[in-house]
């Protein structure tokens, strides 16, 4: 049975990808360092998402309330008023941060409530999902970030210098 990679949020099923001929030793990802590796893109991949402010396919805001915001607000930038979901979701350490990493199952969110807010549309207000994996190029860099580390422990470069187990050679989307 291939390894299967799967990222979900909020119940949906964002990636789900298989590293083919990964079959034997690779029992504990978080002992590896496949985790690890993982939530190091993650957290990357959400620092580059809060940069975005969200963006999505929705009109901008009208010139009268972007004067409106930058006159009344310190800090205008969409979904990180107060930094709290933003440090959350990028910061392994943070206070509100989600971290539970086990042998093969990893959980990275965030405690603060009203993040779940910003993943559906309401109203006027777009969806601007704190965690959005659905991007091609967001994909493809968590594959890579969990292929490299299991390559790596696979032939024994993390080791004794002994191959551990087969190579990974394919990985399939489905």
């Amino acid at each position: 049975m291939p390894l299967r990679f799967k990222f979900e949020v909020e119940g949906q099923v964002q990636v789900d990808r298989a590293f083919l001929q990964v079959e034997h030793g690779a029992d504990d990802l978080d002992r590896i360092g496949v985790w690890e590796a993982a939530a190091e893109e993650f957290y990357e991949i959400e620092r580059d998402e809060f940069q975005t402010e969200g963006q999505g396919d929705w009109q901008p805001w009208s010139l009268a309330y972007e004067k409106w915001v930058l006159a009344n607000d310190p800090f205008p930038m969409l979904m990180r008023k107060s930094q709290r979901l933003y440090l959350s979701l990028s910061r392994k350490h943070h206070e509100d941060a989600v971290y539970e990493a086990k042998p093969k199952e990893l959980l990275i969110g965030s405690r603060v409530p009203y993040g779940r807010y910003h993943m559906t549309r309401y109203k006027n207000r777009p969806a601007r999902p704190p965690i959005n994996m659905t991007r091609e190029a967001y994909k493809r860099r968590m594959t890579k970030a969990i292929q490299k580390k299991l390559v790596e422990f696979l032939r024994g470069v993390t080791g004794s210098g002994r191959g551990r187990g087969f190579v990974q050679r394919e990985i399939i989307d489905f």
